[in-house]
């Protein structure tokens, strides 16, 4: 059970801070060195960072949804599939171009 305390929805409740991911260090190009992000995604957040998947956004679900995730481009999203899979979760996936 997800205990993430949402950033940008704190009434969601959740006694966990976000995590705040080094974005630079995958994507050196970026405008937004780092990215705050739900505690318990955090760690496949990156991991599609470190596969070169840039995304938009994500959320945990606050255990009202699944997760979701946003991919930057739809050429992502097989290899973004792949590796969300691996993560034993149902997500969400969209495209934010």
């Amino acid at each position: 059970m997800c205990n993430c305390q949402s950033y940008n929805q704190p009434e969601r409740g959740g006694s966990i801070s976000e995590v705040v991911l080094d974005h630079a260090k995958h994507f050196p190009d970026t405008d937004q060195p780092t990215v705050c992000v739900d505690s318990c995604i955090s760690e496949v957040i990156e991991g599609l960072w470190a596969l070169g998947i840039r995304t938009r956004h994500s959320c945990c679900g606050h255990n009202t949804e699944p997760p979701s995730i946003a991919l930057k481009s739809a050429d992502d999203f097989t290899a973004a599939v792949d590796h969300l899979r691996a993560d034993g979760r149902q997500w969400r996936v969209f495209v934010d171009i």
